[in-house]
């Protein structure tokens, strides 16, 4: 936005001044334009023939590929398949992922709770629940804080428990061949012993800083990852089961968050094609209008297209791309059909191919990458600019 309005205003202020090119230095028209006159040289008019012609070929080549490839055309955006590792780094992560032997596929659950203790008993609750699905064989064992240290509730159970055995104790003792104050020296060790062990107090090595989240925001959190699961439903329908367990499979979730800022994407997009159009119609005649309007259209089929014939789904990455080549496509053919008069359009022209040449190489460029969000970006922007530019040429108002 920032670079638009300072763009709109150096033009504003600065253009006024600019001297503009003397007529031999802008006379490109001849490949591209051909002037009505009484007599119509054969040559001119096979130019005039030929430009339709070409440009109805360009829309049924358009949509062949369109038609052969539309089980391409979806919204997808999965983020797996945007950075491919060099063959040497996928073996060296296979062979750690053997050494190692985590079983972590990136799934985890998020519990929450107003307090410290509260979280932890919540988690003791899903603990349960996946106690029931490893003897279902769904996974074969998961980290949690509660592994660690339980809730207070439950050291207290612990303790409870320990205590009923006391009274066993000095006849223990005594099988064992102690005498009796070994018996009533571990009975005040014992009662001396009771205390609490808490989240921060438990030892670095227990790996409980991987697990625990802390406070935020007046609730505390934790994290529990199950290992080597096998259905990600099964465990979706275990995080609804509970009103303070969320589920999480980072890549699949992102890429799901952003199919859905997609579509609201393509919402807006055609919502501001509708409004150009309108506004379009109101101030150019209807035969320019058309082909104003045109233009936006064959340059989305025609990056589809590219896009479907390689087999890549509509992504965030592509509609970002298209709605930059939505603005400059139009100012290509709001210049060529606004300028009608010869030595106008000679200015234009000139403008158009300069512009388009510059996009092309800046952003048309970025295709040439092999990180796959830059790729498609810079092919989305190679196929809609090329579209856009070819379509500005051929459907050029007529000079009077």
């Amino acid at each position: 936005m920032a670079g638009l309005i300072s763009s709109f205003l150096t033009f504003f202020c600065i253009y006024p001044r600019l001297k503009i090119p003397p007529e031999e230095k802008r006379n490109i028209t001849g490949l591209f334009a051909v002037n009505r006159r009484e007599s119509e040289r054969p040559a001119e008019r096979y130019v005039r023939i030929a430009k339709p012609a070409f440009f109805a070929g360009l829309v049924l080549v358009t949509l062949t590929l369109l038609v052969f490839n539309s089980s391409a055309i979806k919204i997808q955006n999965n983020l797996s398949s945007l950075y491919t590792m060099s063959d040497s780094l996928l073996e060296s992560e296979k062979r750690t992922a053997l050494v190692l032997d985590y079983g972590s596929p990136g799934w985890y659950f998020i519990v929450s709770g107003s307090s410290e203790q509260e979280t932890v008993e919540n988690e003791e609750r899903l603990a349960i629940r996946l106690e029931e699905e490893k003897t279902r064989g769904n996974l074969k064992a998961y980290l949690a804080t509660s592994v660690f240290v339980p809730s207070i509730k439950t050291q207290k159970r612990t303790y409870a428990a320990m205590k009923a055995l006391l009274p066993l104790t000095a006849s223990q003792f005594e099988n064992l061949g102690f005498p009796p104050q070994y018996a009533q020296a571990f009975e005040k060790e014992f009662a001396a012993a009771e205390r609490y062990c808490l989240p921060q107090d438990a030892p670095s090595f227990a790996g409980i800083s991987n697990l625990w989240i802390g406070e935020h925001g007046g609730n505390c959190f934790s994290c529990v990852m199950p290992l080597k699961p096998t259905d990600e439903a099964v465990f979706r329908s275990i995080a609804e089961e509970f009103d303070n367990v969320h589920f999480i499979n980072k890549a699949k979730d992102i890429g799901r968050d952003l199919d859905t800022l997609t579509k609201t994407m393509l919402y807006l997009f055609l919502a501001a094609y509708i409004v150009v159009s309108i506004i379009i119609f109101l101030l150019y005649p209807r035969r320019d209008s058309l082909k104003i309007c045109s233009v936006p259209i064959l340059l989305v089929i025609a990056a589809l297209a590219v896009l479907a014939t390689k087999g890549i789904s509509v992504s965030f990455f592509s509609v970002a791309a298209l709605i930059l080549v939505f603005g400059l496509s139009l100012d290509y053919i709001f210049f060529m059909t606004g300028r009608k008069q010869k030595l106008e359009k000679n200015l234009a022209l000139l403008g158009v191919i300069l512009s388009f040449l510059t996009s092309l190489l800046s952003f048309g460029a970025l295709a040439l990458s092999s990180f796959m969000p830059v790729h498609l970006f810079g092919l989305t922007v190679s196929a809609g600019l090329g579209a856009a530019f070819i379509s500005a040429l051929i459907l050029q108002a007529r000079e009077d």
